[in-house]
């Protein structure tokens, strides 16, 4: 299984969670759609990004 910086992030918090492996449909990447692949409730799943850095640069530039 490949670890997802969030997953990263939170093994170096001490932060207990569960991976699941699912097949991803990249026309459908909703939580709703992820939740009934991994059979649990929409309001238990959620998506996550995580960010590390000193300071915001537009993506514009």
């Amino acid at each position: 299984m490949i670890k997802t910086n969030a997953a990263r992030l939170l093994d170096r918090l001490a932060i207990k969670y569960e991976l699941h492996e699912y097949h991803v449909n990249p026309d459908d990447l909703s939580a709703e759609t992820v939740a009934a692949k991994i059979g649990l409730p929409p309001e238990q799943v959620f998506k996550t990004l995580a960010v590390e850095g000193t300071g915001m640069k537009s993506v514009w530039q």
